[in-house]
């Protein structure tokens, strides 16, 4: 069998359904091949899509998203969107074009050695040769991806090694890694939560991915604990749950003096990369840490736990209910959930509703009376992201896609397109909503051509504060002064409407409110250009 033939094979055999990229001038039979296989092939327009799209995929599906570019140029342009997806602990398995093995040396056409070049933004990068086995080296990289924490596994196919021939092989769909159950050390664990007078969960991004919301929900009504997620968390426990207090930023100070309170954190899927660091909870006194995770934390020069289990997440959560409850008798808090809500409310809610420019918590209250329960959210990068992040709580889990740990812009379009075709494909009858700055739209408006093209319609938020509103801010607040901030935006109603867009620029209060109601009724291809105003007194 024909390499590229095999190459196919071994993917259809991985139960892969969609493959996002941009082909090259490859001169293998890879484009025939893919053509005539049972996996469909979304061309994009900037490898940057394909790997969000990959990246928006896999959290989604749970399954490895897959996206493909030509050599040279087209491999460095996945390079932010896997390291997103490394940041981000998303499952994708990425493949990129190479010459011939006696081309691949210094000097030659759009030459680079892309296997290096991926190796800090993936969990594996690898380069297919020859006389590799094409279905185990598929079958790897696949198990990789999608073991905890998962991420993206790079492979460079030499283009050799899709024109030989090779005996037919299966591409076995191997089992990921086991999460391990250590139980010498529960005893410790159990130990600091009963003799907690006023412990505090703080949940990741582990719970959405495992679905170990009703572990997490239990546990802490087991022992009246307050819950507060990181942003990849929201939704770990309900918004409206009494325990519930808020989504924890960097950038609000409030945390710290909830945390002063606290004598043992609960670090449930802490993450460092999501940018909440320990010196936020290490106040005088300084709570103990337990910490609980499937793998092993990687910040150790940072974030130095008492005590620090690793492996089944539910499972640890299951004994810890039953076991520490044991003769425990909550006692009273010394956090009140409600209490903080409350305060974080106050903070965060100034807005009078009838300003314009529009202050951002106008929007997102107009927006979350607007959105059902399938609706899916995907945010951009930038100042509208923390408002995002603390104002919006989504009815359903795992309905809000950011990209957190790395950060990049031109996240949510291509994120976007990403979470409609999930729809269609699992026969969810939600809608999307892309949030997004006008620096984030001005960096990447491809992806609008992707959806009316392929008919992946979605509602675009677009806040547009006429610059970059988050630099801006961090000038100002450095130096007192700020410099090439301002953005000489095009016109964004005639730019939606080249691609196919119905646009809109609402003026008041009302007239959001009707357009995002009837935008999200009418399921089309929307962009809506948001005149916004900051005025983040609370952001530090």
């Amino acid at each position: 069998m024909r390499g590229s033939r095999l190459l196919v094979k071994s993917l259809e055999e991985q139960g892969v359904k969609y493959i996002f990229g941009l082909f090259g001038d490859d001169l293998t039979s890879l484009p025939a091949d893919l053509k005539e296989s049972s996996i469909k092939f979304i061309t994009v327009r900037h490898e940057h899509e394909a790997a969000i799209m990959a990246d928006a995929w896999g959290r989604l599906s749970k399954e490895p998203g897959v996206c493909f570019s030509t050599l040279g140029p087209g491999a460095t342009n996945l390079v932010s969107g896997l390291a997103n997806a490394k940041q981000d602990y998303s499952p994708v398995v990425a493949l990129s074009d190479q010459l011939p093995l006696e081309d691949c040396v210094e000097g030659s056409h759009q030459f680079i050695d892309i296997e290096k070049v991926m190796a800090p933004v993936t969990k594996r990068s690898t380069t297919l040769k020859p006389h590799d086995s094409i279905p185990n080296v598929i079958s790897l990289a696949f198990s990789i991806a999608k073991s905890e924490r998962p991420g993206p596994v790079h492979i460079t196919v030499v283009r050799d090694a899709l024109k030989g021939d090779f005996p037919e092989q299966r591409s076995e769909r191997l089992p990921t890694k086991e999460l391990g159950y250590d139980d010498s050390i529960l005893h410790f664990a159990a130990e600091l939560i009963r003799n907690s007078k006023s412990p505090l969960i703080l949940a990741g991004g582990i719970v959405n991915r495992l679905g170990a919301h009703e572990e997490l929900k239990k546990f802490a009504e087991k022992f009246n604990i307050p819950v507060i997620t990181s942003f990849h968390g929201k939704n770990s426990i309900s918004s409206d749950h009494p325990l519930f207090i808020g989504t924890v930023s960097r950038h609000l100070s409030i945390y710290e003096e909830i945390f002063k309170r606290s004598d043992l954190l609960i670090a449930l899927g802490y993450d460092y990369a999501e940018g909440v660091k320990p010196s936020t909870w290490k106040t005088m006194p300084e709570p103990k840490v337990l910490h609980i995770d499937a793998t092993p934390h990687n910040s150790k020069e940072f974030y130095r736990p008492h005590v620090e289990l690793t492996g089944n997440v539910k499972k640890y959560l299951q004994f810890l209910t039953s076991s520490a409850g044991k003769n425990f008798k909550a006692g009273k808090k010394l956090i009140d959930p409600k209490e903080e809500r409350e305060k974080l409310h106050k903070i965060l809610d100034f807005s009078d509703g009838s300003a314009f420019p529009f202050w951002p918590q106008q929007v997102l209250k107009a927006l979350g009376e607007a959105v059902g329960p399938d609706d899916i959210l995907t945010c951009d990068v930038g100042l509208h992201k923390q408002y995002v992040g603390l104002m919006f709580n989504p009815v359903s889990r795992n309905r809000v896609l950011f990209s957190n740990g790395f950060s990049t812009m031109a996240f949510a379009l291509p994120a976007a397109n990403a979470a409609k075709l999930y729809q269609k494909h699992t026969g969810d009858k939600g809608n999307v909503i892309a949030v997004l700055g006008d620096g984030g739209l001005n960096m990447l408006p491809g992806p609008l051509n992707t959806s009316k093209r392929l008919d992946l319609p979605f509602m675009a938020v677009v806040f547009n504060d006429g610059g970059y509103g988050l630099i801006r801010h961090n000038q100002q607040i450095s130096s007192g002064t700020t410099y090439e901030v301002e953005a000489e935006n095009p016109d964004f109603l005639k730019l939606g409407e080249s691609y196919g867009f119905k646009t809109f620029r609402p003026g008041k209060n009302d007239e959001l409110k009707r357009i995002f109601r009837e935008a999200l009724r009418s399921g089309e291809h929307t962009l809506i250009d948001i005149p916004i105003q900051y005025r983040a007194k609370w952001f530090g």
